[in-house]
């Protein structure tokens, strides 16, 4: 069953803000964005009352947790940006709901047999283990560019010299995790026009 943390920590991995945060009082601007779209998206998707929500969000009163599912339907009339993220993530949390209700869906062991009998294995998926797969897949996608942001900071980081000692392997690991999303994304697509 999904619950308002697990809306939370998506909402958070797209928008880049701290779980943490989202469930506190802080007023960070991240912060209180990811809690009203979290708001929104839990009372539109989870059979929990708004009293409910709000125990699970810090213990906030149902009328603050109906104050922000307002605003955040108030403002997705107007903000195309807005309206975008909130209905990938709708559709997500929707798919995931989806496939826990069907259980007993290993997208790791879909892709292992994929992986040991590539033809045969594929053939045999059901379009549920295969989109389980798909998911899983965007979802280490989704924590591997969060990977990737970190080692960018990192090869920015300049200590004074007692506290630099484990910068060099941190600055390596760094550039590991550059390279390797580099080698996944692949080269950049050709601009209109130009010869691929």
């Amino acid at each position: 069953m999904i619950r308002v943390i697990d809306i939370a920590q998506i909402v958070c991995l797209a928008l880049g803000a701290d779980v943490a945060e989202v469930m506190s009082d802080r007023r960070k601007k991240a912060a209180i964005e990811a809690r009203h779209v979290t708001m929104y998206l839990a009372n539109r998707l989870l059979p929990d009352t708004a009293v409910d929500i709000g125990k699970q969000m810090g213990g906030r009163d149902h009328t603050t947790i109906l104050h922000g599912v307002a605003k955040i339907a108030a403002e997705i009339e107007s903000d195309t940006r807005l309206k975008a993220l909130v209905n990938s993530l709708q559709a997500t949390l929707e798919y995931r709901m989806t496939l826990e209700s069907l259980g007993g869906i290993d997208p790791l062991a879909a892709a292992r047999e994929i992986v040991l009998r590539p033809r045969r294995a594929a053939l045999e998926r059901s379009t549920y283990e295969l989109a389980a797969l798909a998911v899983f897949t965007l979802d280490l996608w989704e924590v591997a560019s969060c990977a990737e942001a970190l080692a960018r900071s990192i090869e920015l980081i300049d200590l004074p010299e007692p506290y630099d000692a484990g910068l060099p392997r941190m600055r390596a690991l760094a550039v590991a995790i550059i390279d390797e999303m580099n080698h996944i994304a692949g080269p950049a697509p050709a601009e209109h026009g130009e010869a691929a």
